[in-house]
């Protein structure tokens, strides 16, 4: 826990650095450090949601085993890095390499970002779930060159390789790249809302068409019976409202031409987790590809207050990550996959 600590106080100190004093986040020493540092934090542990899952493929994978319901993206690692921790250091590596690239070429306060990742992304992605951590990463630069259609696909194909999850990346090309109507965000909400008790039914006709074979129809298949709760309006969607319609009272005030783009992003990612929300795992994780983007709309919103406001917005958000950070090693659950950091060693 003393590890995950010192990382989370760290990156808090680095935000906090950074909404001060702008340079640091384009130093590269500083930036290949916790680049490092990050790689090393990820892919040296002991623990997480699925490690003995990974391990238990990754075996199969070097005896010449076949492995079913297992993207092509991460079966190319296991076969190519002969030992697990290669492997884990291996995905972390890539996991790194893309989220981080991304946040430093794209979000205004590098530093101030990757510490809200710390209490989104970090443990139950990138130390947890970790094909889909990759996954976000690739779909992030995916979205990003959205103008180059042959690039998009590309990068969301590969995405794909790794989570089949990140096919849903396909709905960006329906949002709108503009500001639109208080009306049109409160009504999307509803209609989700409403969505969301009827998909079941939906999701039972589809599994009907597909063939049993398929790896999207066995996903379906899997997430669908092994849950039985359905999400209502819960903290996160909480969270995310608040900072949704925070974005939206501030839109005119920032410059930034692509803001009102993630804003919508964003709010897909509500209407999603809505919609899919009689499957939690399902909602949770197809929503992340849109949720992602509070990473890059928060830091543009603490900049469009003066510089003493910005204290303050900026000391609101850390609240708000420490709150989320508690929370997490709070459940039961959560505390006894993470703490201690080599616990299966």
């Amino acid at each position: 826990m003393l590890l995950y600590l010192f990382w989370y106080l760290l990156m808090a100190f680095l935000g906090m650095v950074n909404l001060l004093y702008d340079r640091i986040a384009k130093n590269r020493m500083v930036f290949f450090c916790i680049f490092v540092l990050l790689v090393l934090m990820i892919g040296c542990r002991a623990t997480g949601y699925d490690y003995w899952n990974y391990i238990y493929i990754h075996k199969l994978v070097q005896s010449g085993k076949e492995v079913e319901l297992v993207e092509p993206g991460f079966l190319f690692v296991c076969s190519v890095l002969p030992t697990y921790r290669l492997m884990f250091l291996g995905m972390a590596f890539l996991t790194v390499a893309f989220n981080l690239t991304f946040l430093y070429k794209k979000s205004p306060l590098f530093f101030f970002s990757l510490f809200l990742l710390c209490t989104t992304f970090l443990f139950p992605t990138f130390m947890g779930q970790m094909r889909q951590g990759v996954a976000l990463g690739i779909m992030a630069w995916a979205i990003c060159n959205i103008q180059n259609k042959k690039r998009f696909f590309l990068l969301l194909a590969l995405a794909a390789c790794f989570h089949i999850s990140a096919l849903l990346g396909l709905l960006v090309l329906f949002i709108p790249k503009k500001k639109r109507s208080l009306k049109y965000y409160l009504l999307g909400l509803v209609v989700a809302f409403l969505l969301g008790r009827l998909t079941p039914f939906v999701v039972d006709w589809v599994l009907g068409l597909l063939s049993t074979e398929s790896l999207i129809w066995q996903k379906l298949f899997f997430y669908t019976e092994t849950q039985d709760a359905i999400l209502g309006i819960n903290t996160a969607v909480l969270i995310r409202l608040v900072i949704l319609f925070l974005c939206y009272w501030r839109m005119d005030k920032i410059e930034e031409p692509s803001f009102p783009f993630l804003v919508n992003i964003y709010h897909y990612s509500i209407l999603l987790y809505m919609v899919l929300g009689f499957v939690p795992q399902m909602a949770a994780r197809g929503s992340l590809y849109f949720s992602y983007y509070e990473l890059l709309l928060v830091p543009f919103f603490i900049l469009s207050f003066t510089r003493y406001n910005r204290l303050i917005v900026a000391g609101a958000f850390i609240l708000l990550s420490v709150l989320r950070f508690v929370q997490f090693f709070m459940d039961d659950f959560n505390y006894s996959e993470y703490v201690p950091y080599l616990q299966y060693l």
